[in-house]
């Protein structure tokens, strides 16, 4: 009996390497799967960081154009929602910086319908409630 068991044996030896061998692959091909998706999100994350910079660069050289077309492709990289949280402030500081070139240009009525923009994202911005009312009554 012990003799016709040992085909059997080194069968199933044999089995359980390649089911071994198999799960170690899976596993490791699981492991290679999620490095590969953290670095993706990180390259996302430093695209948008990238971007977010580079519009910052352009409103300091008072290129608001350009600025908010880098903000626009920074937003395609938004991963979660503290991407859309920073997408959203850069974007309200665009148009604050807008606004507030506008009225160092006496254009008061073409800045009215931002500032109103503005107020409703910034509630309660004293300096925007001020210059709204300015806008008003010079415009």
């Amino acid at each position: 009996m012990f003799l016709t068991a040992l085909p059997l044996a080194s069968h199933y030896a044999v089995a359980d390497v390649k089911a071994s061998i198999a799960l170690s692959n899976q596993r490791d091909s699981e492991v290679a799967a999620k490095l590969a998706a953290d670095k993706t999100a990180q390259e996302k994350r430093d695209s948008l960081l990238f971007y977010l910079n580079a519009a910052s660069a352009s409103e300091k050289v008072a290129n608001i154009t350009a600025s908010s077309s880098k903000i626009d492709i920074a937003a395609r990289f938004i991963a979660n929602y503290t991407d859309r949280v920073l997408i959203s402030k850069a974007r309200t500081h665009i148009m604050a910086t807008q606004l507030f070139s506008q009225i160092k240009q006496v254009k008061y009525a073409v800045a009215l319908p931002a500032i109103n923009a503005l107020i409703n994202v910034e509630l309660g911005n004293a300096e925007l409630l001020y210059q709204e009312g300015r806008s008003i009554e010079k415009a």
